[in-house]
């Protein structure tokens, strides 16, 4: 094992010929029993949300691979194709929406059973919030994906063009989905103005190689970056640094979960529910049982993860979550 850099957070080392920036917290045998083992990759990139995933690959991480070493490559791409986060403006100052509360009662009707068509925001840990920046003007942020629209993706490795033209029409479904998401907004709050769209379940080629993102978004040198925590908790605006390029333009796409579901439905018995809500608005339709995995001491804080990521971006800015919408 050959270290490249190291310091108190991160560590760049060659492992078995794989070039590893470990940012993840975690021993690197730790974080590779998370792997599927028979993964041939030329760089892997673990980011400080990493935790197991559906996939063969764990949540909060890139991988670079050459099709020529691992010709087998899509296997690590099938999950939760397309899921990501954007973000909109509206003309609204947080006293205006306080005051049309019915309003986001009305979005949450609309939202709910839309299972299958496009406007459904999902289960887990997709939302939509309603955020105010320093100024208190009021954004919308849906954290949604693609849902079942990729579900035939495992079915499809012996056929690439056609699995490849099944992502791309799964992850433009769950673009088109958050769209749908803020277009119901609209109807209900006036006019959006687009921000960004950051999805965090992709591939890409470059240089002739594949680089899968899971649980990770695109932020290049330059590029703007949007990271939430908890359901009460601040999300950073960022600007990705020169340094990005470390880390194959990869981030982290939340602060990641500290209590694993299971254990997150135990500790929801002793949580405080109506202080949440005295901070969050929540409709009275999203029942607490719902939010059992969901509440906020089952994810990290922000502040941390800016500090240990401070050499790889700048923070623009800071948004607060005022109201939340989920589990509909």
């Amino acid at each position: 094992m050959e270290t490249l850099f190291e310091s108190d957070h991160m560590a760049m080392e060659k492992i078995n010929g794989i070039q590893v920036v470990n940012l993840s917290g975690m021993p690197f045998g730790k974080a590779a029993a998370l792997f599927d083992q028979r993964l041939k990759a030329e760089k892997i990139i673990l980011l400080p949300d990493l935790c197991p995933g559906r996939g063969a690959l764990p949540t909060g991480c890139a991988v670079l691979v050459d099709p020529a070493r691992e010709p087998d490559w899509r296997r690590y791409a099938v999950s939760d194709v397309g899921c990501g986060i954007c973000l909109h403006w509206s003309s609204l100052d947080r006293v205006e929406f306080e005051k049309r509360r019915p309003s986001w009662d009305a979005l949450a009707s609309d939202l709910s059973g839309r299972a299958g068509a496009l406007g459904e925001l999902g289960g887990g840990n997709h939302f939509l919030d309603a955020v105010v920046d320093a100024g208190q003007r009021v954004g919308f942020v849906v954290h949604s994906g693609s849902r079942d629209e990729g579900h035939d993706l495992g079915g499809l490795l012996a056929a690439p063009a056609l699995f490849d033209r099944r992502f791309a029409e799964a992850a433009q479904w769950a673009a088109d989905n958050r769209r749908a998401i803020a277009a119901a907004a609209t109807r209900r709050f006036g006019k959006l103005e687009f921000a960004l769209d950051l999805p965090h379940n992709t591939f890409e080629m470059v240089g002739g190689k594949v680089l899968i993102r899971k649980g990770a978004m695109k932020l290049p040198f330059g590029g703007t970056g949007l990271i939430p925590s908890s359901m009460d908790g601040d999300m950073a605006l960022v600007e990705g640094k020169p340094a990005m390029a470390e880390l194959l333009d990869s981030m982290l796409h939340g602060t990641g979960r500290i209590l694993p579901r299971g254990r997150a439905k135990m500790a929801a018995a002793d949580y405080d529910f109506a202080g949440l809500r005295r901070k969050v608005y929540i409709p009275e339709a999203i029942k607490d049982a719902s939010l059992r995995t969901e509440h906020p001491e089952c994810y990290r804080p922000l502040d941390g993860h800016l500090q240990l990521l401070e050499r790889y971006f700048e923070i623009k800015g800071r948004l607060k979550p005022i109201a939340y919408i989920g589990q509909v």
